[in-house]
């Protein structure tokens, strides 16, 4: 079982690395505003910047 050691907010937080990819998905998921999936947005925003670099 591997660890990972961090400091957060002065003190030293060990924890495994399965127990912190879960904690950042959560927080991430937490954060997301984006509507719809994070794939079709970037999809998205590729295609729209391929269009304006078509037009230059």
């Amino acid at each position: 079982m591997p660890l990972v050691a961090y400091v957060e907010d002065g003190r030293v937080v060990i924890e495994t690395r399965e127990r912190l990819a879960d904690r950042i998905r959560r927080d991430v998921a937490a954060a997301w505003t984006g509507k719809g999936s994070v794939v079709d947005e970037l999809i998205t925003d590729r295609r729209a910047d391929a269009a304006r670099e078509a037009q230059q």
